[in-house]
């Protein structure tokens, strides 16, 4: 024989609405930044100090005088040139040569500001480099064996 059949009853789940929640509208307050001027700055006005370069009078030098020579000899290695007497080795490049320069003598020119007691710490300086160079490497060699 057949079991009978059994239904179960049918049992329909509660239908639950949930609560339709609205977020808060917030309007963020408006922020005007606040309208800053810089103030305004005048650069100074500079004017330059007015230099007058110094007048510089190169020295006059006179070429050094000749003597005439006496009529009835003749002298062998003078010239006479345009009215005066020029001896052959006086020559224009010979009497410039000791023409002082515009700046000034050839020892003011000659001096550099470098003096003799930078020179001999100078030289003092490089020649300690020179040891503590060579004391380093025997070292380095040493370290090595």
């Amino acid at each position: 024989m057949n079991p009978p059949v059994v239904n179960p009853p049918v049992v329909n789940p509660p239908v639950v609405n949930p609560p339709v929640v609205n977020p808060p509208v917030v309007n963020p307050p408006v922020v005007n930044p606040p309208v800053v001027n810089p103030p305004v700055v005048n650069p100074p006005v500079v004017n330059p100090p007015v230099v007058n370069p110094p007048v510089v009078n190169p020295p006059v030098v006179n070429p050094p005088a000749a003597t005439q020579p006496i009529a009835s000899t003749t002298n062998t290695g003078v010239a006479t040139q345009a009215g005066t007497v020029v001896t052959q080795g006086a020559t224009q490049g010979a009497w410039t040569a000791s023409v002082s320069t515009a700046v000034g003598s050839a020892n003011t020119l000659a001096k550099t500001g470098l003096n003799d007691q930078l020179v001999l710490v100078s030289g003092a300086l490089l020649l300690m480099g020179l040891v503590l160079a060579a004391l380093g490497r025997r070292k380095a060699a040493a370290n090595r064996r």
